[in-house]
């Protein structure tokens, strides 16, 4: 027998019509309520969804503080649903929000299990700590500081804040830097799921528009491949107070990552981008990639949520539990220098 392409068979039509989505559901504190699951069915139901599988992830299967629900829906609905706001995604949001249940959206499809590059940011995602203010109070600039952003508060005078936060740092010395990078503090469980991600293949990326000496700094520690961020320029052992040009910018940051799946021959659908929404993430690389997470970002965020500051929530949204991932990954800790030990300087 032979197959001709050309053959319409409409018989199974409406099969075609169909998409799936994969909502992951993660209980800030204790499980998942079967309120909030009631809430978020009754939302699908509305939307003539069908809920085809319901998987547990919690750590511990007597506890339900995380599930994942994959959801078979008109396709069309699925297809507006993961390209920005709609009145389906923002019913799924208010239907969590009121529970404290964070929500994510994908497709479910091929494309969800073939992601290779995970992009971070760095303040407020890799790091607790805001990486500018730091630097000038650690160099005794703390007002000039204050006194900088209170004169360039717009989003647009960003290049000017950036140059000017620099011009801070003159006569700062590589040691003093690299005593500045040891007082970082590492988001719990950057350690861990950099190193899982890490032994499972991902390429690892940190595109900020923080300074490159603790962009690096921090790559070295959590074993990140790429990095991306403001380049400062020295004289010789010290600061000369000067940017390299042009400044980044939360615009540039989608650029970058278009240049990082050229290098890497890789579809912007198979990168995940994690960074804290307002930070030049929000409306441009999270927006862009296969999946794009708002981390420890407010609750009117318009990605997928995490308000937890916990980064291995992340890993549950590749659908298994850190603990799956933790029999790949029994050696990173040998592997990764222990932050409050590593000492070595990337210039």
């Amino acid at each position: 027998a032979t197959y001709d392409d050309d053959d319409d068979d409409s018989g199974g039509g409406d099969d075609d019509d169909a998409g799936e989505i994969a909502i992951t559901l993660l209980s800030a504190k204790g499980d998942v309520s079967s309120r909030c699951l009631y809430d978020v069915t009754c939302v699908i139901a509305e939307q003539n969804g069908n809920v085809t599988e319901a998987k547990n992830l919690s750590e511990d299967f007597a506890e339900s503080s995380v599930l994942e629900l994959k959801v078979a829906i008109d396709s069309n609905v699925s297809d507006i649903l993961l390209a920005g706001d709609t009145e389906f995604k923002e019913k799924l949001r208010q239907a969590t929000m009121k529970h404290a249940v964070d929500i994510a959206i994908q497709r479910e499809d091929l494309l969800r299990h073939q992601k290779r590059v995970v992009v971070f940011d760095l303040a407020d995602t890799l790091v607790k700590t805001r990486v500018y203010a730091s630097l000038a109070a650690f160099v005794g600039k703390a007002a000039e500081f204050d006194a900088i952003r209170k004169r360039l508060p717009r989003a647009q005078d960003y290049a000017d804040r950036v140059k000017e936060y620099v011009k801070l740092l003159k006569g700062a010395t590589r040691a003093q830097v690299q005593q500045f990078n040891r007082t970082l503090k590492l988001t719990k469980g950057s350690r861990f799921t950099c190193g899982a991600l890490r032994k499972l293949g991902y390429k690892l990326a940190i595109i900020s528009t923080q300074l490159d000496f603790v962009a690096e700094h921090v790559a070295n520690v959590l074993g990140v491949h790429y990095v991306y961020a403001n380049k400062v320029c020295w004289n010789g052992n010290e600061c000369s107070g000067e940017i390299e040009l042009p400044v980044l910018d939360g615009n540039a940051k989608v650029d970058l990552v278009q240049v990082l799946c050229q290098r890497l021959n890789c579809q912007l659908d198979q990168v995940i981008a994690v960074g804290k929404e307002g930070s030049g993430y929000s409306s441009g690389v999270l927006d862009v990639v296969g999946l794009g997470v708002a981390f420890h970002s407010s609750r009117d965020a318009s990605s997928n949520m995490l308000f937890n500051k916990d980064l291995t929530k992340v890993l549950y949204l590749l659908g298994h539990s850190p603990s799956a991932f933790q029999k790949c990954v029994d050696d990173a800790g040998r592997q990764a220098v222990r932050f409050a030990q590593a000492s070595d300087f990337v210039a």
